[in-house]
Formats: C-alpha cells, sequence, structure tokens
C-alpha cells in the first residue's frame, strides 16, 4: 500500500539521521526484559524441575536428620555403657568419692553406687569451717589425721587409721588431686576414699609369716634380733629385764633314734611352751636348729629369774619322746639391761648356757 511504504521511508530517514549512540539506547531500551523475577514464577515456568529438585533436598535432609539421630544413639549407648562399666569398678572397690571446696570450706563425699550399684548416689555434703564443725573434728584425735590430708595442699596417696561414721577405726586409703582456679590458687580438693582393711590385715600377715620360723611359729632369728634390739632401746635408765637361752639336751639323739618327724614334734612343743612363758608383753624366738631364746620385760630381779627358769626345766619334761621320759634342757639366764645391745646379751648368755651345760646339763644357770 503507498501510504505504508511512505511511513517506512520516513522512519528509514529519520533512523538514518539518528546518532549512532541514540540508535544503542534505543536498542537497548527495547530489548531488555524488564519483568519482575520471583521463584513462584519459575516454578510455574519449570514445574517438573521444581518438582525432583524439592524431592532431592527433602531427602538430603532426611538423611542427614538419620545419621545424626544414629550418631546420638550410638553415643548415648556408648556413655550408658561407660557409666555402667565405671559404677561396676566401684561397686566393686567399694569407695567413696570426696570432693573438698577451699572457698566455702564445704566437704562432700559420695557413696559411689548404692548397695544393688544400680545408681550412683548423690553425696552429703559437710561445712567444715574451723570455727564449727571442722574444728570440732580438728580437736578430736579420732578424726585429726583426716582433716589434716583434707585442709592441706597434699596430693598423692596417704594411708591414715581414722574412726568413721559407723563408730569404728578403719584404716583408709584417701587419694587426693588439687584443681587450680585461674589465678593458679587451689580451689578443690578431689579424690577417692578406700577401705583398706583387708590390704592391711594381709600385709600384717605376710609381714608375720615372714618374720616366723617356719617350724615352730616363734620369731625366727633375725626377727628375734630386731625386737630384743627395739625391746632394749625402750627400756628406761635403771630398769631391766630377764634374757634366756636354752638348748635341748642330746637333740641330734632324739633325731637319730627316733626320726625327724618325731624331732619336729619336739620342737613344736617346746616352742608352745615358750609361747605360754612369753605372754603379751615377753618375745620367743628359735634362733637355730634346737636354740631358742626368751625374753621377759617384766622379770627384773635375780630371784624371779631363777624361779622362771626352775619351773621352765620341769615343764620341759612333759614334752615327751617316743616311750622314753620327757626331754631335758639346758638354759642359761641372765639380767638385761637398757645399756646392752642385742649381740652382748646373747655373749653373756651363751657363756652361761655352756655352764649349765659342763655341770651336767637338764638344769639351768644365771649369770652376772
Amino acid at each position: 500500500m503507498p501510504g505504508k511504504t511512505e511511513l517506512l521511508s520516513i522512519l528509514n530517514k529519520a533512523v538514518i539521521n539518528l546518532k549512532p549512540e541514540h540508535v544503542q539506547d534505543i536498542l537497548y531500551q527495547n530489548i531488555l526484559y524488564r519483568g519482575k523475577f520471583s521463584v513462584a514464577q519459575v516454578i510455574r515456568q519449570n514445574p517438573i524441575e521444581a518438582i525432583l529438585l524439592t524431592s532431592v533436598i527433602l531427602v538430603c535432609i532426611i538423611m542427614l536428620l538419620t545419621w545424626v539421630l544414629r550418631s546420638r544413639i550410638r553415643m548415648n549407648r556408648k556413655l550408658a555403657l561407660n557409666l555402667m562399666r565405671y559404677r561396676e569398678v566401684f561397686r566393686l572397690s567399694s569407695e567413696h568419692l570426696l570432693e573438698y571446696n577451699y572457698n566455702t570450706k564445704e566437704l562432700t563425699i559420695a557413696r559411689a553406687a548404692d548397695e544393688g550399684g544400680s545408681r550412683l548416689q548423690s553425696g552429703t555434703t559437710y561445712q567444715l569451717s574451723e570455727d564449727d564443725l571442722g574444728k570440732r573434728l580438728w580437736e578430736n584425735e579420732a578424726y585429726r589425721e583426716f582433716m589434716e590430708a583434707i585442709w592441706s595442699l597434699e596430693e598423692g596417696v596417704r594411708d591414715i587409721y581414722s574412726e568413721c561414721p559407723d563408730g569404728g577405726y578403719h584404716w583408709l586409703r584417701l587419694t587426693m588431686s588439687l584443681v587450680h582456679d585461674e589465678d593458679g590458687r587451689p580451689a578443690y580438693k578431689l579424690g577417692k576414699v578406700a577401705n583398706i582393711d583387708r590390704e592391711k590385715k594381709e600385709r600384717e600377715e605376710l609381714l608375720a609369716r615372714a618374720a616366723e620360723d617356719g617350724l615352730t611359729r616363734l620369731l625366727n632369728a633375725e626377727s628375734v634380733r630386731t625386737a630384743i634390739t627395739e625391746a632394749l632401746q625402750n627400756l628406761e635408765p635403771e630398769k631391766s629385764a630377764s634374757f634366756l637361752l636354752m638348748d635341748i639336751d642330746y637333740f641330734k639323739q632324739i633325731n637319730d633314734t627316733y626320726g625327724h618327724p618325731e624331732g619336729d614334734r619336739i620342737l613344736g612343743n617346746v616352742a608352745a611352751t615358750l609361747r605360754m612363758y612369753a605372754g603379751k608383753d615377753g618375745i620367743a624366738g628359735r634362733i637355730g636348729g634346737d636354740e631358742f631364746v626368751l625374753f621377759l620385760p617384766t622379770v627384773t630381779e635375780r630371784d624371779a629369774l631363777d624361779t622362771i627358769c626352775r619351773k621352765l626345766c620341769m615343764d620341759m619334761h612333759s614334752c615327751h619322746t617316743g616311750d622314753e621320759g620327757g626331754v631335758s634342757v639346758s638354759i642359761g639366764g641372765v639380767i638385761a639391761t637398757a645399756k646392752e645391745s642385742y649381740d652382748e646379751l646373747y655373749r653373756r648368755a651363751d657363756e652361761t648356757l655352756y655352764l649349765a651345760k659342763r655341770n651336767g646339763r637338764d638344769r639351768y644357770e644365771i649369770g652376772l
């Protein structure tokens, strides 16, 4: 149509006359899309892709939550198992836990587990300020060693003998450690308390067996030397005691005639008699094959020692050997003084014993 051709010609001339920068502005303004962008619009335009993306995200979230949940379950089971393990250890060890606060002066003691071992028990807290319960406990000698261990800055292991809430005295082992604050000052003392009565008893029994003669259960040579030396050192000045050295007469013939089992029986009977004479205060020991010693701290005079030796010789006759009569012994007795050593005491008694043997055996002599 002629009208449209003319209009197009006019537009072409107008465009040709425009400056290049104006042409660029017109093209830029008409080509760019100025519509507003939104997620909803993207979803409407790409519904399938949006559903797939959402599904993938949900699956990832579910997998992550499942992994976290399973991890927590495994961790809780592990913690529960550890708790059961430590609770059982505490139950078997019969230990108590303690915590002392240096600032508040509060001591908390907790039993590790109840009698059935099924749960941890809460502790009992004591206020140990020096003007209250702590002072009363400190003034009581039964608790003083325990209070010293708690109040001090001591760490490590310490064994004490103390009165306990059950009213009895027990050996306790305290294992203690300090916790310091940010300024380096002690804030807490943490530790545990264990009853070691059984351990102490077993140790004492082992020491006693090590100190004993295996056959007669009297003190052996080394132990009797130690015991008598200590007794002499504890003897007050101007005080005295009695020391007896004794041999079984013709003991080798007893073994040769009746055999060693019969000889061992005789040694046991002699030891039982000496143990009776020693009582609680005396010391009896076997220092050789048929050689015995007896230390009597309550027999302080020569006349009393003479009586003891005479009676001891008579009592030994009751230790029979087979079909024969009783055995006889030779005894050398001396009065011991505080200044003497064991070796000097033994030397004097041995000389007196030799005199008793030389004068016919089955007798005693008392030295100067």
